[in-house]
Order: C-alpha cells, then structure tokens, then sequence
C-alpha cells in the first residue's frame, strides 16, 4: 500500500533540473500569451526542463542552439509578469547534460546553418 502511494505521489510531479523530453502531454496553454507566442515562433522544443537554476521553466532548442527561460516576477500592483531571456545552448551547463546523440545532432544542425548555399546539393 505505501509503495503505491509513494508512487502515485512522487511519479506524477515534474523532477527538477532534469531535461524532460517535450511531447504531447505537455504544451503552453494559450492563456500564457507570452510563452504561447515563443511556442508559435520557434516551434515545439526538445527539452523542457522545471526549477532549473533560478528559472521556473527553460525549453531546449537544440538545432536552433538556444534556452529560452521563463520566471514570473511580482510587478508593481501584485500581477504577475513573465521575464522571458534567451542564452545560447554552447558553453552552457544544459549542454554539459547532453547525451552524446543529443550533442552529436547540434553540431550537425550547426555545420548545416554554416554550410554555403548549394553546398548540400554538390
């Protein structure tokens, strides 16, 4: 009985710092304009990852080589805004997290945007 509980309670909760591969069960809610509007833009990420560092959400681009990160601040009035930064994916710690596959597709992904125009078709 105790093993199901702690199952039920403790696998359905997002484990934090971890990259989470970003799927169907999870998308934006369209309430959430800002990052809907960042969902629209740039496409459905790799990653999410939850509590990571001082950020409440971060998605993971990986051919793109971008982190877009998320956290609510408390703005004059007590609303709630979202602070929205963006860092590059080289160099950073979640790159450190990678797998092999993962790193292995970036640079691919980076040598194709580098590649002269043509330079695939010769």
């Amino acid at each position: 009985m105790w093993v199901g509980l702690l199952l039920l309670f403790g696998g359905c909760s997002p484990k934090k710092g971890v990259l989470l591969h970003f799927d169907s069960f999870y998308s934006p809610y369209p309430q959430e304009i800002e990052k809907f509007r960042v969902y629209l833009e740039e496409g459905r990420p790799d990653y999410v990852i939850f509590q990571s560092e001082k950020y409440e959400e971060r998605w993971v681009y990986l051919c793109a080589g971008k982190i877009y990160s998320f956290q609510n601040n408390s703005a004059k009035g007590g609303e709630e805004v979202l602070q929205i930064t963006t860092q590059p994916l080289n160099g950073s710690k979640i790159e450190a997290q990678l797998s092999k596959k993962d790193r292995q597709r970036v640079q691919d992904c980076k040598a194709k945007r580098e590649a002269p125009v043509g330079a695939e078709t010769q």
